[in-house]
């Protein structure tokens, strides 16, 4: 059972003269709670310019690195670059490329293949480029630490050797000229001790460019330093923090075409972004690469100086995401299916599966998921091209993975990671022996750890405001180790609740406290939760929404607890009535009837609608669903806007029934809008005219615009505007826009199709 403890605020005399003023006393009682005792700590937590970094010479052997690489510099010489596939791995590598290549040098770079290879550096790919490239030079970002046989054959081949790492060192060290890595230090507690392969990459970068009298050149590099420290999920303490804090500032600012390009993909405005939107929404896009094709394609875009090229890449990786989203649920599923038949495989202290038809590259999001669910380490394993199980670990609080897989070494062929998660390689024939072996290591290294759920204080809802949450904004970046703090509301109840989502996932709540005032709520994932009921407590976090300008509150549920149960509710659901595969003529007698209805209709020129499109519906008793829509969230916001007793279902086919008819009527909007609106419209216009999704409209458009040599503006509040002075894009990237239009096309019509058959009392779920 999770336990709330509220935090006691410190005296007021602890939270004066302050960077931005003085904090309300539950936040200051966070911090003080969370070892940031003074005011001068707690300074330099609010404020970078208050805080004192170490140096980075601090790291061991960083000198000899910069020393080296130098010597190279000197002779303009050649460095090979081994990165990893996940987004720190990807950023470490960039940041090394991009910044030697400015020094002069000729830097390539190498990432292994996931599926393939796994982690690491691996030697029968090693030989081939030594051999092939013959660097002066092999510098390895985040891996390298526990990989002794390939570095050792670089040295044999008089290549110098400098791993930047920040993973778990084995007991012997591999024979690198330098092997900078935090866990190297001898404090624990050493400011540098957190830092990702990003981070430790950029401190390295931060002193060549000192030492080569360029201070403060690296900077340049800030922005993906911040995507590689919040991907990586690094406890976000000290100099660790600091970097995020000016990595978050350089990517509100970054001019990088491709995380530009990830963005504008992803709806995110880069000049309010923040941690959570790097760890959902672009890391996942950059991870697709290396989980469904090659890590190199995230280097290159974090590289690339193209825009037409950067857009055509991220719409590669918000593809690859999808399908790793399909994939992960397939995994998932078909793991639950093996502890169905055989529920003795919670029975060990690790959750250890194996399938060969799992895909490698996504079995450590599964696995992840499982974990949380069943509250226990989940090793799950794929088989590699070698015959061998390759798989990852994931664990939960109180485990130390890295520990427990030292403990292994004998029947493991390969291993690496952290305490809460981890990679494998095994002979096939030792799952049964390495679910029994992880088990008993796990078990080992187990510290039990209470389930405490840190309440920062009770905040009433007079006093959830957009003011309150800049405040708590005051405490980000959040994550790792500096979680958001949590507040309570007593006594409350529901008002009203909606779904939310593409698939209705999430809900969003209406609650009302024993005064009256209300508060909107978002209940993140909670599909399968059991509702909300009678009178309860609430614990939320507080934050603060950019979608709309100016920002808005947002609050977030965490966890509740039932004071009251709720008495008997009569109350039926709105009725629906269910007239699909009818004539438009059998809602007559509806129109004809008195009520106050709503038809909404889409896909009509404005004089000739039978209906209203989404924008223009208002509160109505019967709403009246005239042509199908084209995803589940646009029927949450026509009911959501008309709140009706009843729903009349008709659902007919919109009049654009093909993509050929979808994009020829879109290019002729498009002439119209540029001869005789001044070339400006919007996505919302553009999606009711044509009954479509907001994403198929703006994919349409930039198809058309690549082949009619037009440019094309799409603003973060969806202003469209369409010009035929300036220069257009370039045709390269039509064949990949009209892949990406046949996908979306394809999955709006398959929602279409499930409305049609679904069965009513499933139809608003």
């Amino acid at each position: 059972m999770l336990h709330w403890e509220t935090v006691a605020p410190p005296s007021s005399e602890e939270i004066r003269d302050l960077p931005g003023g003085p904090l309300p006393p539950e936040l200051a009682g966070v911090l003080v709670a969370r070892g940031y005792a003074t005011p001068e700590v707690i300074a330099g937590f609010l404020d970078p310019a208050a805080y004192h970094p170490a140096l980075p010479h601090e790291l061991p052997d960083l000198e000899r690195a910069v020393s080296l690489l130098r010597a190279v510099v000197e002779q303009q010489g050649h460095i090979l670059v081994w990165g990893d596939f996940d987004v720190d791995g990807q950023t470490a590598t960039a940041m090394l490329v991009e910044a030697l290549r400015q020094l002069g040098l000729k830097a390539t770079f190498t990432i292994p293949d996931r599926q393939r290879e796994s982690h690491g550096l691996h030697l029968r790919t090693l030989r081939p480029l030594l051999e092939g490239e013959q660097p002066d030079l092999l510098l390895v970002c985040d891996t390298g630490s526990a990989h002794t046989e390939a570095v050792a054959y670089a040295k044999a081949q008089g290549v110098p050797v400098i791993i930047a790492d920040h993973h778990a060192l084995p007991p012997e060290l591999p024979p690198a000229d330098a092997l900078v890595n935090p866990l190297r230090l001898e404090d624990e507690s050493h400011p540098l001790a957190s830092l990702s392969g990003a981070g430790v990459t950029y401190l390295l970068l931060q002193a060549l460019f000192t030492a080569l009298g360029k201070p403060g050149h690296a900077q340049a590099f800030l922005d993906l330093v911040a995507l590689g420290l919040v991907a990586d999920v690094v406890p976000l303490v000290k100099d660790t923090r600091y970097l995020l804090q000016l990595g978050l500032r350089a990517l509100r600012k970054t001019v990088r075409p491709g995380i530009l390009a990830l963005c504008h993909q992803q709806g995110l405005n880069p000049a309010v972004i923040g941690a959570r939107d790097i760890g959902f929404s672009l890391a996942p896009l950059l991870n697709a690469f290396g989980r469904l094709g090659s890590a190199d394609k995230g280097v290159e875009l974090l590289l690339t100086r193209d825009r037409i090229q950067a857009q055509i890449m991220a719409q590669e990786a918000d593809r690859l995401n999808r399908q790793r989203k399909m994939l992960t649920d397939q995994v998932t599923r078909s793991a639950e299916e093996m502890i169905e038949r055989d529920s003795t495989l919670l029975d060990w202290e690790a959750l250890v599966l194996f399938s060969p038809n799992w895909h490698s590259g996504i079995i450590g999001i599964a696995a992840a998921r499982l974990a949380d669910k069943y509250h226990k380490p989940v090793a799950l394993l794929a088989l590699d091209e070698d015959g061998n199980a390759r798989g990852s670990v994931r664990s939960v609080a109180g485990y130390q993975i890295s520990t427990a897989l030292a403990e292994l070494d004998d029947i493991l062929a390969g291993y690496g990671g952290h305490a809460l998660a981890g990679g494998l390689r095994a002979a096939a024939e030792h799952v049964p022996l390495l679910r029994r072996r992880l088990s008993d290591a796990l078990a080992n290294t187990y510290q039990p750890v209470a389930h405490t759920l840190e309440i920062a204080g009770e905040i009433d809802l007079g006093r959830l405001t957009v003011d309150f949450a800049y405040q708590v904004q005051r405490l980000a970046p959040f994550g790792e180790a500096n979680p958001e703090p949590v507040f309570v509301v007593r006594d409350i109840e529901v008002v009203s609740v909606a779904k939310i989502g593409k698939q209705n996932q999430h809900r969003r709540i209406t609650i009302q406290d024993r005064e009256g005032r209300r508060q909107r709520v978002l209940w993140w994932n909670s599909a399968s939760e059991p509702p909300l009921e009678g009178r309860f407590d609430l614990a939320y976090t507080v934050g603060l929404s950019h979608f709309h300008d100016p920002p808005e509150l947002q609050i977030v549920l965490q966890a509740w607890r039932q004071i009251e149960q709720p008495a008997p509710d009569p109350t039926a659901v709105a009725e629906i009535v269910d007239l699909r595969g009818s004539d438009i003529s059998a809602v007559d007698p509806i129109l004809s009837s008195g009520e106050r209805h709503a038809v909404w209709a889409e896909g009509y020129a404005e004089r000739q609608s039978p209906g209203t499109p989404l924008s223009r519906l208002e509160e109505a008793d019967v709403l009246i669903v005239l042509t199908a829509p084209p995803a589940s969230q646009y029927l949450q916001e026509a009911l959501q806007a008309t709140r009706p007793q009843r729903v009349v279902l008709l659902a007919a086919p919109p009049p654009i029934g093909d993509l050929n008819a979808f994009v020829q009527t879109l290019a002729g909007l498009g002439e119209t809008i540029r001869n005789h609106h001044q070339g400006q419209t919007t996505l919302s216009r553009l999606r009711e005219r044509l009954a479509v999704t907001e994403k198929l409209v703006q994919t349409g458009l930039h198809y058309i615009a690549a082949r009619r040599g037009f440019s094309l503006e799409i603003g973060a509040r969806g202003k469209v505007t369409l010009d035929t002075e300036s220069p257009g894009a370039s045709t390269l990237n039509e064949e990949a826009l009209l892949q990406t239009l046949r996908a979306q096309w394809d999955e709006m019509a398959a929602y279409r199709r499930y409305i049609q058959r679904v069965p009513l009392e499933n139809l608003l779920e």
